[in-house]
C-alpha cells in the first residue's frame, strides 16, 4: 500500500530497521544501497519483495541519480537553500516502543512545510516511561540480568531485563574470566551470567522473530548493531504518515 504515492529509497541497507519500519507504517520502499555485501545479502534475505543493490555513493551516476530525485544535499543550510522545512528532533528509542536506551538524531525534511512542521507529532505520541527487556520478552528470556561488554570498564557491563538495554552495538562478547565488577552492576553473582544471544539482540532491536540470522557471526552482530531499531522507524513513519494524510485533506 503507498501512502499518496509516498516512495521510501532507503540509502543505507545496513539499518535494515529502517526500511522495515516504513514498510510497517504501509509506505512502498522502493528500493534500498549499501556497500557493504554482508548487509545487502541479509537485506535481500529478509525482504522478499524488496531489492538492496550495492553502490558506492561517490559515484557520478548515484550522484546525480540523488539530485534528480531532490532529496537533501549536503547538510542542513543546504537544505534550507533548496527550499526544504526541517523538522530535527532527538528520539530515545525506549519511549517509541523498543526496549532499549538508544537515541537517534533525525532530520526530515518537507518542500511543502516550514521548519518544525512534524514536532509536535513526534513528542505528542512518545511513552510516558522508558520500556524494559521484560515488558517487551516477556516468558521468551530466561535470563535475570545479563553482560554486556562495555567500551570501558569504568562502565558497568551487567544489567538487568527490568530496565531498558543500553545501546545495542556491533560487538558481542562473553563475560571475561578475570571481570571484577562495577559498583553500578546490578548483580554480584556471575556464575551463570552470559551475554544476550544474536536472536536475543535482534529482538531487542525490534527485529520479527522469524528474521533470518544465518551467515558470519561477526557480519550478523554488527548489521544487527548498526541497524535503527524497526519500532523507532515504525514510530517516526507512523507520526510522517498522519502528517501527509492530514495534509492531503487540506
Amino acid at each position: 500500500m503507498e501512502i499518496n504515492n509516498y516512495k521510501v529509497v532507503d540509502l543505507f541497507s545496513g539499518g535494515v530497521g529502517l526500511s522495515l519500519g516504513f514498510i510497517n507504517a504501509n509506505f512502498d520502499v522502493v528500493a534500498a544501497y549499501d556497500h557493504w555485501e554482508a548487509a545487502i545479502n541479509f537485506y535481500n534475505k529478509n525482504f522478499k519483495s524488496n531489492s538492496a543493490y550495492k553502490v558506492d555513493l561517490k559515484d557520478k551516476e548515484v550522484i546525480n541519480f540523488i539530485k534528480k530525485k531532490s532529496p537533501f544535499h549536503k547538510a542542513k543550510e543546504a537544505f534550507k537553500k533548496a527550499g526544504y522545512g526541517l523538522t530535527i528532533a532527538v528520539l530515545n528509542a525506549s519511549l517509541c516502543g523498543v526496549p532499549q536506551l538508544r537515541k537517534r538524531l533525525f532530520v526530515i525534511g518537507s518542500l511543502f512545510d516550514g521548519d518544525n512542521f512534524l514536532d509536535s507529532r513526534l513528542t505528542s505520541c512518545l511513552s510516558t516511561k522508558p520500556m524494559t527487556i521484560r515488558e517487551y520478552l516477556k516468558n521468551s528470556i530466561d535470563i535475570e540480568h545479563y553482560y554486556r561488554h562495555p567500551r570501558s570498564y569504568k562502565r558497568r557491563a551487567i544489567f538487568s531485563i527490568d530496565e531498558p538495554s543500553p545501546t545495542i552495538r556491533g560487538v558481542n562478547r562473553p563475560i571475561p574470566s578475570g571481570y571484577k565488577g562495577h559498583s553500578g552492576d546490578t548483580t554480584t553473582d556471575y556464575k551463570n551470567l552470559r551475554p544476550l544471544t544474536t536472536k536475543e539482540r535482534s529482538i531487542i532491536q525490534t527485529f520479527p522473530i522469524e528474521f533470518d540470522l544465518s551467515g558470519n557471526k561477526t557480519d550478523i552482530e554488527q548489521i544487527i548493531g548498526n541497524a535503527v531499531p524497526v519500532k523507532l522507524s515504525e514510530y517516526v513513519a507512523l507520526r510522517l504518515k498522519e502528517h501527509i494524510l492530514e495534509s492531503s485533506l487540506h
